[in-house]
């Protein structure tokens, strides 16, 4: 069984990097039974049948240390950030008891033995 260990920085603008990076990483994942997943639209298209939800976006709060969380009126302490640009490419909620029986279903066609006790 094929093992990969994906190590990061915290950023790179070398266009050599990046060009290189972006060859391996579409090879890797290139056919790979998981690859839907990453995006509602692919997953929807490949697997209707395992439930996930399509996710709008996130907010942030700002909190203080020790303190019961305020709102503000011009709401500075509060960040809401896009999930993505559209429903194609957007990130996903999984409902766990799918994705697990999803997930578990893929592994034992690549030859895992599932053990209930």
């Amino acid at each position: 069984m094929t093992a990969y260990v994906v190590l990061t920085r915290l950023h790179t603008s070398d266009p050599a990097e990046l060009a290189t990076y972006s060859q391996k990483a579409a090879k890797a994942r290139a056919g790979h039974a998981l690859t839907p997943l990453a995006a509602y639209g692919p997953w929807r298209r490949h697997y209707p049948h395992v439930t996930c939800g399509l996710k709008r976006g996130f907010t942030y709060y700002k909190h203080q240390d020790g303190q019961r969380f305020v709102a503000r009126a011009d709401r500075r302490n509060e960040l809401l950030v896009a999930a993505s640009p559209g429903d194609e490419v957007s990130d996903t909620h999984w409902l766990r008891a799918d994705v697990d029986q999803f997930l578990m279903q893929e592994a034992v066609s690549l030859g895992a033995t599932v053990h209930t006790d």
